[in-house]
C-alpha cells in the first residue's frame, strides 16, 4: 500500500496491520539483516572464550591480591616454619 519506506522501524505499525508478524517468517532475509542473523551464530564461541578468560583473569587477580595482603599484614612465614 506504499505506506512504509525501507529502513523504517515498523514495530509499532504491526499492531495496525491487517496481518500479524507471521507474515515476515515467509520472507527471505537479504542484505545486512541476513548477515547479522548468520553472524550471531558464528560469534557465540568467541564470546564464551572471552567470558572464560575474563573469569580466569578475575581469579588470578584475587589470588595476587591475597598474596600481597598476606605479605603486608599476615604473620611472618618463619613463624610457620619454626613450628613444625
Amino acid at each position: 500500500m506504499k505506506r512504509h519506506h525501507a529502513g523504517e522501524d515498523l514495530t509499532d505499525a504491526i499492531a495496525d496491520a491487517p496481518h500479524g508478524p507471521e507474515v515476515f517468517e515467509r520472507l527471505k532475509m537479504i542484505g545486512p539483516a541476513a548477515a547479522v542473523a548468520s553472524a550471531k551464530k558464528i560469534n557465540e564461541r568467541p564470546a564464551i572464550v572471552f567470558k572464560a578468560l575474563a573469569y580466569a583473569n578475575l581469579f588470578f587477580m584475587v589470588v595476587i591480591l591475597f598474596c600481597v595482603a598476606y605479605w603486608n599484614w599476615g604473620p611472618p612465614l618463619m613463624f610457620l616454619l619454626k613450628r613444625g
